[in-house]
């Protein structure tokens, strides 16, 4: 972890010092090139949605962590970025020592490794951990880079305000559904990862939601809301009558803060990703409507493109099979259906690519 953060620290001094196409592999770079081959922004604009990145996250035993440990390991490097400011005291440099020797004492003290083989939900909890509490929270900080490499190599921003239209990091999953070699992965086992991840993915964006409310505070009596928000919003009221006098007098004169609320209890009644999306949208367009652009796009923007990499399923889960057993579904299939040469495990690999 302190050379991971050494590392860190070198990049930042380097595209500090160089500037922001110093680092190779990361947009600065990537789009200066791009400029020099010829492209130019706007042939290079349609093609940015084209780009999803998806990590595939799988159980590897030399790997697997406990979760307790994997928290103490985030305390700790969080402490090592922390000591990294230069505006402390002596004190406060003390103290942070102090917590950094706490922290290690809590690791020294724990179990680290696993005693017993991890059953397979052992192994979906550790990267529960990072698809819960990890990776949602770096996703806004990816796409602020790639703003600042779009402007800075001679793109405008409003080019790239749709969160559907730049690149997607999405992510993949084997654990609960590769059944390739892996005996204990049931069908009761993949529909409870999925059950499990869509409910994680649901409360990711309730969460996000509670922190918005806190964020949009703006008073009807400064500004005025666009009709169609304020119908949008009458109409949520007369659709939840049960909560409906609770959110009016806890945010009375706050329409944001009650749309917000109301967005809460509808991803409890298990609206679909796309309705959410487009709930999201209307918000931001409400927002840029009385003019708080800036509101807008720090607060509502990275809901959006959250919306876009996570869902309401969290990673997506792929379902793997022995080819032996899609094999023996084929033969099956083509002995039912009459054909002759129905034995397709005696087939060559060229007459199975070349079809029935």
């Amino acid at each position: 972890m302190v050379e991971e953060n050494a590392a860190a620290q070198f990049r930042r001094k380097q595209e500090k010092e160089d500037g922001f196409t110093a680092l190779s592999g990361l947009w600065g770079q990537s789009l200066s090139k791009a400029k020099e081959y010829g492209f130019t922004h706007k042939e290079i604009l349609p093609i940015l949605k084209e780009i999803i990145c998806e990590p595939v996250l799988t159980a590897h035993p030399t790997e697997a962590k406990r979760a307790s440990v994997l928290e103490i390991h985030r305390d700790l490097y969080l402490l090592f970025v922390k000591k990294e400011n230069k505006i402390w005291t002596d004190l406060e440099q003390n103290t942070i020592r102090e917590e950094i020797k706490v922290q290690l004492e809590r690791l020294w003290r724990t179990g680290e490794i696993l005693l017993h083989k991890p059953d397979i939900r052992s192994e979906r909890r550790n990267i529960e951990y990072y698809l819960r509490n990890v990776f949602p929270n770096v996703l806004h900080e990816l796409d602020q880079r790639f703003f600042h490499a779009w402007e800075q190599s001679g793109g405008h921003l409003d080019d790239v305000s749709d969160p559907k239209l730049i690149p997607t990091i999405r992510f993949g999953n084997w654990i609960g559904g590769d059944r390739d070699g892996h005996p204990f992965v049931t069908n009761e086992i993949t529909n409870e990862t999925l059950t499990l991840f869509s409910q994680y993915a649901r409360e990711i964006h309730k969460n996000k939601c509670i922190e918005l409310t806190k964020f949009l505070s703006l008073s009807d009596r400064i500004q005025s809301p666009p009709i169609e928000f304020l119908d949008r919003l009458e109409l949520w009221h007369e659709e939840h009558k049960s909560i409906s006098p609770e959110v009016k007098n806890r945010n009375p004169n706050e329409p944001w803060r009650q749309y917000c609320s109301f967005l809460i209890e509808k991803i409890d009644n298990q609206i679909s990703i796309q309705e959410y999306s487009e709930h999201l949208l209307f918000l931001r367009e409400s927002l840029i409507a009385i003019g708080a652009k800036k509101i807008a796009k720090h607060y509502v923007f990275p809901m959006e493109r959250l919306a876009v990499s996570i869902g309401f399923h969290l990673a997506k889960t792929d379902i793997r099979q022995n080819s032996v057993y899609h094999a023996i579904a084929i033969e099956q299939i083509l002995k039912t259906s009459g054909k002759e040469e129905w034995n397709y495990l005696e087939w060559t690999e060229e007459k199975k690519y070349n079809g029935f």
